[in-house]
């Protein structure tokens, strides 16, 4: 009986490993990304209040409808301003923030209506170093594509079943191990006893909540993100 645990456990871990290789294989969360980052000129720079404002002039042919923004920087929060070529019926844009090696941190799509000449105050990632600015459509004319591929529904799922494989089964590795360290000569009993039972099913159970918890986290983390407030910004 003994050797059966033994196989179960060997098959836990060899499940557990194949789990891991086929996510970092298939890369079920990542996203995809159209542009790469375009550098905008830097036009003015300026401290005041706590933060620093840099303002930049937009690259290519999106100038012509956001032709300048704002990238302020304070020790509370990030966030963008954008300056309008025209007053808008309805226009939507990307916020696209990038690291240092100018990789993709987050897109933010916003949308705003019966604009004025600045936009919304938009609060980006933290880590942000740089921006670009895409439009997509403006007053019912289509600019460009959409700028990402959220993350389809399918791939949530499957990356968060691969996800509770991997808990669930090392959890069940831990348990075999731990018999095995504290009480070796009782491995059978421990397993066919009541406690031992109780310990599976409380495995299964927390990775029955792991499952769909987790899912639907990342389902709401993937709708797409607006920040808001209204501030008057000086572009010149």
């Amino acid at each position: 009986m003994g050797l059966i645990f033994r196989i179960l456990a060997i098959i836990s871990l060899i499940v557990m490993i194949l789990s891991i290789i086929i996510k970092v294989i298939f890369k079920f969360k990542k996203n995809h990304y159209f542009r790469p980052f375009k550098q905008d000129q830097l036009v003015k720079q300026i401290r005041e209040g706590g933060s620093n404002n840099q303002y930049f002039l937009v690259s290519g042919p999106d100038a012509d409808l956001i032709p300048r923004y704002v990238f302020r920087k304070s020790v509370y929060e990030y966030s963008v301003v954008c300056n309008f070529k025209k007053n808008f019926k309805r226009i939507v844009y990307y916020i696209v923030s990038f690291n240092e090696k100018n990789k993709v941190l987050d897109v933010l799509e916003v949308c705003e209506e019966n604009t004025i000449d600045t936009s919304r105050v938009i609060i980006v990632n933290k880590k942000t170093k740089k921006v670009n600015i895409v439009v997509r459509d403006a007053d019912s004319i289509r600019y460009n594509q959409s700028y990402i591929i959220p993350m389809s529904t399918k791939n949530i799922w499957l990356n968060q079943f691969f996800n509770t494989l991997i808990l669930f089964n090392s959890l069940y590795v831990i348990r075999y191990l731990l018999v095995q360290l504290f009480a070796s000569q009782f491995t059978t009993y421990y397993s066919l006893d009541m406690f031992g039972q109780i310990g599976l099913i409380c495995i299964i159970v927390t990775s029955f909540i792991y499952f769909f918890v987790g899912a639907f986290e990342t389902l709401n983390k993937n709708q797409k993100e607006r920040a808001g407030g209204k501030v008057s910004y000086e572009f010149y």
